[in-house]
């Protein structure tokens, strides 16, 4: 069926590359109009597509038939029975070292770093005197009403 298609496609882009060069001359030499010219044109570049796209369905049929055998094929795809060997980046680490996208990355690294534990450690300061500063005491024995009192923590009232 392909073959057939592609025959009948090949008979036709040679029918029409003929009949385009008929119009073209004829319009050269004052016989035909434009027109016919360019609907030969026209008519040839279609069927040059149509037998560009008969190629690619072919191929991918084709493509398609050898992925269907390999995937039918029953011999398993497994690794080697020994164990993995390792693999030593030295000489490109010592390579890639003074790369300076590299450096801004890790000048990036050590300053995100840093931004963390100054984060932790108000966070620290913040939460844990905050729990401790908050102090409910009673006023007075007699009349039972608590008071909340704040301490100050480095100067500052919390």
């Amino acid at each position: 069926m392909w073959r057939k298609k592609r025959q009948l496609f090949r008979t036709l882009d040679s029918l029409y590359t003929d009949l385009a060069d008929a119009a073209a001359l004829r319009v050269r030499t004052g016989e035909g109009a434009g027109l016919e010219k360019i609907a030969a044109s026209a008519r040839l570049q279609e069927v040059k597509m149509q037998l560009r796209q008969l190629e690619n369905d072919v191929a991918s049929v084709e493509q398609q038939a050898l992925m269907r055998s390999l995937k039918l094929h029953r011999m398993p795809y497994l690794p080697e029975q020994r164990p993995l060997e390792k693999i030593s980046v030295e000489p490109i680490a010592t390579f890639a070292a003074d790369h300076p996208l590299l450096l801004r990355q890790q000048q990036q690294m050590s300053v995100a770093e840093a931004g963390i534990s100054e984060t932790q450690r108000e966070a620290a300061g913040i939460f844990g005197q905050g729990v401790q500063s908050a102090a409910l005491r009673p006023q007075s024995a007699d009349n039972g009403l608590f008071v909340h009192r704040r301490r100050t923590y480095r100067g500052k009232k919390l």
